[in-house]
């Protein structure tokens, strides 16, 4: 919570007070299992949901006051996101390690904050060689 002040209409508004509300859930989980010593598979799952304040709308219904209308929109922002993950490690040599991997992106916004919606799906496969010397 802060105080704040800002310009409306070509009028200095004083004595408001800004609210951010946060109400976080995070859950991380991993596994990683080796196949005999020639591969060891890591999966994983990530969550994250912030259900801020609990109201439903971005603005409340019947909301008319202008300074609540510009501020409301940013005090909260619910979201969730969820990524499951895999990789697969080989061993080529001692030294030498091919990978290739997989991971889902599932991110969705509650409120539309400006024009166009942040919401998305990826899915994003990826390969590469670890060399340690």
């Amino acid at each position: 919570m802060s105080g704040i002040a800002f310009f409306a209409a070509g009028n200095q508004v004083n004595g408001l007070n800004s609210i951010y509300v946060s109400n976080a859930h995070v859950g991380n989980f991993g596994a990683r299992v080796a196949i005999k010593k020639l591969a060891d598979l890591y999966v994983g799952y990530t969550i994250t949901k912030d259900t801020g304040d609990g109201r439903g709308t971005a603005i409340p219904v019947g909301t008319t006051d202008p300074a609540a209308l510009l501020l409301l929109p940013a005090q909260t922002f619910p979201l969730s996101f969820q990524s499951p993950l895999a990789r697969l490690s080989v061993r080529l040599s001692p030294k030498m390690r091919w990978n290739a991997g997989w991971q889902f992106y599932n991110y969705h916004e509650k409120f539309q904050i400006g024009v166009a919606s942040q919401n998305y799906h990826a899915n994003t496969g990826y390969t590469s060689v670890l060399w340690s010397f």
